[in-house]
């Protein structure tokens, strides 16, 4: 019996799936700051206006698809974000039941939650709301 667990154990451990996207990194890439190109014009442009800018983008999962949505201190209620190809897309209203949407809401509104999602923001924004 010990030798049929361990032979469905070892089944399970090699069948896998390798190529899952999410362990290369968003949309597949290593570095999306970098290799989305445009995320890094959005970036761009950010850092070649004068310092005052306080801008932050965000990444996670939402709806089965990799996301990104920009957040900056001077704006409230941007309820945008873009895909992986950069297409800009719009929050639906969310319906009494979808939970999901409701807390990807209140993500895109608070920076303090989106802590754990950023992966770039201007030095101005860091002064502002620092994530740890």
């Amino acid at each position: 019996m010990k030798q049929f667990i361990g032979f469905v154990f070892i089944i399970m451990l090699f069948s896998c799936k390798k190529d899952d996207p999410e362990k290369e990194g968003p949309c597949g890439v290593k570095n999306p700051v970098e290799e989305l190109s445009w995320l890094k014009q959005d970036i761009e442009l950010f850092t070649s206006k004068p310092p005052y800018l306080d801008f932050a983008y965000y990444t996670k999962k939402y709806k089965g698809e990799r996301v990104f949505w920009l957040y900056s201190v001077s704006t409230f209620g941007n309820l945008t974000y873009r895909t992986c190809d950069g297409a800009r897309k719009y929050i639906p209203t969310p319906l009494p039941e979808d939970k999901e949407t409701k807390d990807f809401i209140t993500l895109l509104l608070s920076s303090k939650a989106s802590c754990p999602y950023l992966i770039w923001s201007t030095p101005n924004f860091q002064k502002y709301t620092p994530c740890p």
